[in-house]
């Protein structure tokens, strides 16, 4: 059977193949007032594969040969791709008869969050309003208080003592529970088994991009039973009025939620809680704890007193002016996962520099990826694509609501950002804090496997190199392992920091 199957996907790839580079010789160039180039992709997917599986890689390559606009088939469909700053603002600050967000990504929600686009959307807006009142910088404090102590705990609990552990999965535990606890409750976690929850979500958040493609889910069989899990849970928690007086249970009661709605927006709410927060933590520490960037690690914790209580790492966190604030906002602008996406809701004529003008039809869509635009010198100044906390705030983009700084528009931008950034960029802030001055880690590379014979860390370095310097940390390994750092390096922990312990024993650890 399996000799079958090789030999049909052998001809399937000939074909698709001889198809491409028919294209291939086909493809316009771009100039004046014409669509934007058409990149080659496969019989009737397109490029659907090597945006799923690829991702930022796939882009950059794309935009490399390309330039400021291109098209990718997905399926059938055209998404026009757009990198320059007069399009950008044009992509967030179009009226929405114009551009348009609801049309563009009602499919995908509806595939990943199986939320009825008829019953979802018109709550959208009153709950992105809702999250803003709930979570604006003066309301902060208070959840800032209940996450710092759940996250305190969690750090003396996994990281007591010394030993080598996965950064990436510390990172994990330390975020999940805390944050589910204070959106979700007490009573919710407590009903839970906690560790199978964190497993079933982070299953179901690796396989989203590929969830949200047209390959269908039958394939995809680990997502779904994650999926299922995680919608079961919901369920069964709202039923039980598990949520009573908690951040989730306050949204669906003022955005009066349909009880078979409930569960699938509890889903898409944690997804927004927690996708981004763990890479944008693992990034930000990671980056502190490279020997090139030891004087902003420095930096940040002299914002600390020398024995800090919970409210001093609070008011540091909060501190949107700190030089902490600066490199959390600084990692999220590297690694910023995911694209944004519109559709046109009219004939458009997109400026995209002097004298050229990109035609897009109406009902095809239109998307941007912050973690190449963010590459990009005539937003950043020069070199953009390295970590550097002190360089200069986004320009070229003006005037678009939560666009701006050095995060740029990693959050969104418009009437449709993100309604928890700022809580986000703090509980980031609070962890590098936290891991950095409690303890004294250092960046080690993973046991290498015996099948790749080299290092497993986050971007492939060899073994003779265990530390990357700043120009390999940019530029290798661009792709999926940049926003979804599965293999990383290890965090050796030696002890506690001498700043935590009595004078006493700090003697003695020096």
């Amino acid at each position: 059977m399996w000799h079958g199957v090789i030999e049909a996907m052998a001809m399937l790839a000939a074909a698709a193949l001889i198809w491409t580079l028919a294209r291939f010789r086909t493809v316009p160039v771009s100039s004046g007032r014409k669509r934007a180039p058409q990149v080659p992709g496969l019989p009737l997917i397109g490029n659907t594969l090597g945006l799923a599986r690829h991702g930022a890689s796939f882009i950059h390559k794309c935009r490399l040969q390309y330039g400021d606009a291109f098209r990718l088939s997905l399926a059938g469909r055209n998404m026009t791709f757009l990198f320059h700053p007069e399009a950008l603002r044009q992509f967030f600050a179009a009226p929405t008869d114009e551009i348009a967000f609801r049309p563009a990504v009602a499919h995908f929600t509806q595939r990943v969050f199986m939320l009825p686009s008829e019953q979802f959307f018109p709550k959208h807006t009153l709950m992105l309003s809702t999250l803003r009142k709930a979570l604006v910088p003066a309301e902060l404090a208070q959840h800032m208080q209940r996450l710092a102590v759940l996250i305190s705990q969690r750090l003396e609990g996994k990281l007591y003592g010394t030993g080598k552990v996965g950064l990436l999965e510390t990172i994990k535990n330390l975020v999940f529970e805390p944050t589910v606890k204070m959106l979700y409750g007490g009573a919710f976690v407590a009903a839970q088994d906690m560790v199978r929850l964190q497993q079933a979500f982070f299953d179901f958040e690796a396989g989203f991009e590929l969830a949200a493609s047209p390959v269908p889910h039958t394939l995809q069989r680990s997502f779904c039973s994650a999926r299922t899990h995680l919608l079961t849970v919901f369920r069964e928690s709202f039923t039980a009025g598990q949520l009573e007086g908690t951040v989730i249970g306050s949204l669906i009661r003022e955005c009066d939620m349909d009880a078979s709605l409930a569960p699938h927006v509890m889903l898409a709410v944690m997804w927004a809680a927690l996708a981004n927060t763990v890479p944008a933590a693992f990034w930000s520490v990671a980056f502190l704890l490279l020997p090139e960037h030891a004087q902003h690690r420095h930096r940040c914790l002299e914002a600390l007193p020398a024995k800090p209580d919970i409210q001093a790492y609070i008011e540091v966190a909060l501190d949107r002016d700190s030089h902490m604030a600066r490199c959390v906002a600084e990692a999220v602008r590297l690694r910023a996962p995911g694209i944004d996406m519109r559709m046109a809701a009219a004939e458009l004529a997109l400026p995209c520099g002097p004298g050229r003008v990109v035609r897009v039809h109406k009902g095809e869509l239109l998307a941007i990826s912050p973690y190449e635009s963010h590459r990009d010198e005539r937003l950043f100044g020069p070199g953009a694509a390295r970590f550097d906390p002190d360089r200069q705030a986004l320009h070229g983009v003006d005037g678009v609501a939560g666009i701006g700084g050095l995060s740029g528009f990693a959050f969104g931008g418009g009437l449709y950002r993100c309604p928890g950034r700022f809580l986000a960029e703090a509980e980031v802030a609070l962890i590098a804090l936290l891991l950095l001055s409690r303890y004294r880690p250092e960046l080690r590379p993973a046991e290498s496997t015996p099948d790749s014979g080299e290092d497993v860390i986050c971007h492939g370095a060899s073994r003779a190199k265990p530390r990357l310097s700043a120009k390999q940390q940019e530029h290798r390994g661009m792709g999926r392992s940049i926003s979804r750092p599965e293999q990383c390096k290890l965090l050796e922990i030696r002890g506690r920091s001498a700043r935590q312990l009595c004078p006493r024993q700090a003697s003695k650890a020096q």
